[in-house]
């Protein structure tokens, strides 16, 4: 087995400052150190609108925003509370900042935007793929879905969870095209459904004058 060694990473704390602050914004804190000696820390802010002065704190101390991902903690609830997490690199230290929507889904977050420009992507992701409402996105516009479809209908026909585990792919658009088959009114027109009588007549003799 090959022994865990620490890399140029290891060691890196947080500023006191930082820390003490976002604890002070925060209802659970925890911190972790792995083999490698790579720091984690993992913040619950005690409510959204805690998020711009969490997001000020961090660029403050030349953080960078790596990405933002959401998910829900009940995968058998009938409606499970979705959940964001906010993911920064701080000189080293990975830092996590969550944000309940338990209560506050409606609501929305605020955009942090102002803090880290990279976070527009982000946001808008969530809010097209999530039915997330971000506050004050200064481009709100979609990225991929056509205006046509619903915010947040990945979110409606595959749960957050199974999403988020990467093995997903093939299963969610067979079941954006299911949704979107039962959308659509029944076709009656005389070309009749290749599964009836007629379509089994045509391609048999089909095959015949190919042999």
């Amino acid at each position: 087995m090959t022994e865990a060694r620490p890399n140029a990473r290891s060691n890196a704390h947080l500023d006191a400052r930082l820390k003490d602050g976002l604890w002070g914004l925060s209802s659970t804190e925890r911190e972790s150190r792995d083999a490698w000696g790579n720091t984690f820390y993992w913040a619950e802010l005690n409510s959204p609108g805690d998020l711009p002065a969490a997001a000020a704190l961090l660029a403050e101390h030349g953080a960078r925003l790596c990405m933002i991902t959401a998910l829900t903690r009940s995968t058998y609830a009938e409606a499970p509370a979705l959940y964001l997490e906010y993911h920064f690199d701080v000189s080293g230290a990975t830092v996590t900042a969550i944000v309940s929507l338990e209560h506050d889904e409606a609501d929305g977050v605020p955009t942090i935007t102002p803090w880290f420009r990279n976070a527009d992507w982000h946001e808008r992701e969530c809010a097209e793929l999530y039915g997330l409402r971000v506050r004050d996105n200064p481009n709100p516009n979609r990225l991929f879905l056509d205006p046509s479809l619903e915010a947040g209908v990945l979110r409606q026909i595959v749960p957050l969870t199974v999403m988020m585990n990467g093995a997903c792919t093939r299963d969610l658009w067979e079941r954006v095209m299911l949704a979107n088959q039962e959308d659509r009114p029944e076709d009656t027109t005389e070309h009749g459904s290749p599964h009836d009588g007629a379509g089994s007549e045509s391609g048999s003799e089909t095959k015949e004058g190919d042999a």
